[in-house]
């Protein structure tokens, strides 16, 4: 799958202790872009069966302090869903409210689906340092919501477009489902800033599409992008690099290196 370096934070901060400057600090937090559970014509204005099974399993998954494929940095801390018009869907709501209960968070969800630079400025207002925060939309607008939260990656073309069609491994979609068959995908986009003297804002340094692994049941095991992390002392060891004529002090830029050399790895193989 396409990925974007996001090793830039870390190595930059490395270059500058090898050059004997103080490294720059940084925070690391991550968003996941998530398309609303499945519908059928029957299910009107909420989720189907299948939908509902979904939105348990994302809780089940996601909705606890341990770390994930999709949450290697740490836990959900913020959850936004786009607004409800009068007499249309509340799929999106649906999707996360038991990701919500089971968080113990209130949900955003004051945003409509059209308001991209809204949406931009509640998701960089909920960003928190090694936590995640997590959009349920509509699809025909997570490509351009991507854009406008990362409008300095170089996107390709594999993120103009939600795909009509993105089984889990374990389960393909049924065929009777309305709206297309792909609700499987996530888009986990990793977000940074810089802390200190110098603070600034959260900017995007890559993106990475990975899958829910949703096995068609409420109790489904976590699988593919949702399951979990080994605890770190199972986690392979990262390599830093040779900092050794540079300033002693570089304990920031080796953090932020590891932190972000350990998020390519655990999205490897998804």
């Amino acid at each position: 799958m396409p990925r974007f370096t996001l090793l830039a934070v870390g190595l930059a901060a490395a270059a500058a202790a090898a050059a004997g400057r103080a490294p720059e600090e940084y925070e690391l937090a991550t968003v996941l872009l998530m398309r609303h559970g499945e519908k059928t014509k029957a299910s009107g204005n909420g989720l189907s069966a299948e939908g509902l099974a979904r939105a348990q399993y994302i809780a089940q998954c996601i909705g606890h302090d341990g770390l994930t494929h999709a949450t290697p940095l740490g836990p959900v801390r913020a959850i936004i869903a786009s607004a409800t018009r009068d007499g249309k869907s509340h799929r999106t709501r649906d999707t996360v409210r038991p990701l919500a209960e089971a968080r113990g968070l209130v949900m955003d969800d004051a945003v409509d689906k059209k308001d991209f630079a809204g949406l931009v400025r509640h998701t960089r207002g909920a960003l928190a340092a090694d936590g995640a925060v997590v959009i349920s939309w509509q699809h025909e607008e997570l490509p351009s919501l991507l854009s406008d939260l990362a409008p300095d990656l170089h996107l390709d073309g594999s993120f103009a477009d939600w795909p009509k069609h993105c089984d889990a491994a374990a389960w393909p979609e049924p065929k009777h489902l309305k709206g297309g068959k792909c609700y499987d995908l996530v888009w986990r986009l990793t977000m940074h800033r810089r802390v200190g003297e110098h603070a600034g804002a959260w900017t995007a340094t890559g993106v990475e599409a990975l899958h829910m692994g949703f096995g068609g049941a409420a109790s489904s095991p976590c699988a593919e992008g949702f399951s979990p992390l080994p605890p770190p002392d199972a986690r392979p060891r990262l390599r830093e690099p040779d900092l050794s004529d540079g300033w002693d002090g570089a304990s920031a830029s080796r953090l932020m290196l590891a932190k972000a050399a350990w998020l390519v790895a655990a999205g490897g193989g998804q």
